[in-house]
């Protein structure tokens, strides 16, 4: 069964209110079932402290309709009960003190999880009419409570269009950067690809590379080809080939078969570290191994070049080889000023007023963490095979699968911590209502209420 929207510590802190609170008794037997994984108790408890508003309750429940655990997914009631948790900025009348401390992190977690369902479910016609306008609303409702993968998917919807949505370029980088100065990794190269194309921003090479600099810090395998395939090409015309094989170097550590391609290419040519041919075979044999279609080609036109010893020396180190770790990795000398990018000056970011603060600091074994739904995970990515990708972008970037719309992610990531950037004044603001109609974006967070009861 899937991980849902509980808590541990919910039962051992409001076990003293239980007698008190007669609903909350119901929550906390509620809670014991699923942890037991007793669906079938779990639903009519869940169901009545729905009705008494529990957004956690609800969205437990609706997760237990979509998923089907009880049988069958019922995507109706899956929304019915989605949209009580997603209301509660408008219909605050749940106190959630049976809930325990922990009460105001997991109703937000439970607000905006539960607006980024119901866009899913319109986006998708299921258990309602599809309606990509309603969709958009609800995405831009999380967004604004601080949900990345709410951010990442307007990205991709105003990039990509849906039928009734135009594409927008601007409001697509404008996400993007709202998801990177957050900490999404995937965000961040992807804003990298933006300054680099000039998509929705004035193209700006220095500004690109700091994104992927960033991004490949955070462990992008896709940003370490797209910095490689950057400083190849050169900066401002200046290529930097010692650069750009360190980068290949370690996207190639990661088992990445571009950037394994893209190191044959160098040693092949001598650009970056001296020419050998044996260790261009190797690369090539290896980005083969691991997807690279053109690895087979170039290793085979290679060969015909290669002395006995040269072929056996490449088929030892191919035989041989095991990835080394990012540190053991020499870092590239310096290059020369005028190939470095420079990092825009860092000013103050405020966080805005409608995201809850929601502390990364390890809480105390009493009070664990809470079980939040998994609904994105920016995984390492996949293969980046220059075949896969756009022709059309210069040099051929990697997109993020985190970014894909083919890929569906799982759980959103912990935040990762980056020095403030300056938003370029092209990027508009992404939270302007768009959409006359439509639910107006900008829901403000869940603040419990002095109130008695449930």
């Amino acid at each position: 069964m899937r991980r849902l929207l509980l808590s541990t510590a919910a039962i051992l802190l409001s076990a003293q209110i239980g007698l008190s609170l007669p609903a909350s008794a119901d929550y906390l037997a509620a809670e014991t079932a699923l942890q037991a994984g007793d669906i079938a108790t779990a639903i009519p408890l869940l169901a009545e402290e729905a009705k008494l508003g529990n957004p956690v309750a609800a969205f437990n429940l609706a997760k237990i309709y979509e998923d089907g655990a009880a049988g069958v997914p019922d995507f109706t009631q899956a929304a019915t009960y989605y949209r009580i948790a997603a209301e509660i900025d408008t219909a605050p009348r749940y106190n959630g003190a049976a809930l325990g401390v922990q009460g105001p992190q997991l109703i937000a977690a439970a607000q905006k999880y539960g607006q980024f369902a119901l866009g899913r479910l319109y986006e998708a016609g299921k258990g309602v009419p599809q309606d990509n306008l309603e969709a958009l609303a609800w995405y831009t409702r999380s967004a604004d409570l601080g949900n990345i993968q709410a951010m990442l998917k307007l990205a991709i919807l105003h990039r990509d269009g849906l039928p009734g949505i135009a594409p927008d370029l601007e409001r697509s980088a404008a996400w993007l950067q709202r998801a990177a100065d957050a900490g999404s990794i995937a965000a961040m190269n992807e804003l990298g690809r933006a300054y680099l194309n000039g998509l929705g921003v004035i193209p700006n090479q220095q500004e690109a590379a700091r994104w992927f600099e960033q991004a490949a810090a955070g462990g992008s395998v896709a940003a370490e080809y797209n910095l490689g395939q950057l400083y190849q090409a050169g900066i401002g015309g200046q290529p930097d080939y010692v650069r750009a094989v360190e980068h290949f170097e370690r996207g190639a550590n990661a088992k990445d078969s571009a950037s394994m391609l893209a190191l044959g290419d160098l040693y092949a040519a001598g650009q970056g570290l001296p020419q050998d041919k044996a260790l261009a075979h190797a690369w090539y044999s290896l980005a083969a191994d691991y997807g690279a279609s053109a690895g087979t080609g170039k290793a085979t036109a290679l060969a015909a070049s290669m002395t006995p010893q040269e072929i056996a020396s490449a088929t030892a180190f191919h035989a041989s080889w095991q990835p080394r770790a990012k540190g053991d990795i020499a870092p590239a000398a310096q290059p020369t000023p005028a190939a470095l990018p420079t990092p825009a000056a860092p000013a103050e970011t405020v966080p805005p007023a409608t995201v809850p603060a929601e502390s990364t600091a390890a809480p105390a074994a009493a009070t664990p963490a809470p079980d939040l739904p998994p609904l994105f995970e920016e995984a390492a990515p996949a293969s980046t095979d220059p075949a896969t990708t756009d022709p059309a972008l210069s040099p051929p970037l990697v997109v993020d699968p985190a970014i894909d719309p083919a890929t569906v992610p799982s759980a959103e990531p912990a935040p990762v911590v980056l020095p403030p950037s300056t938003p370029p004044t092209a990027i508009p603001d992404p939270t302007v209502p768009l959409l006359p109609g439509a639910p107006q974006p900008g829901a403000k967070p869940f603040e419990p209420t002095p109130l008695t009861g449930n």
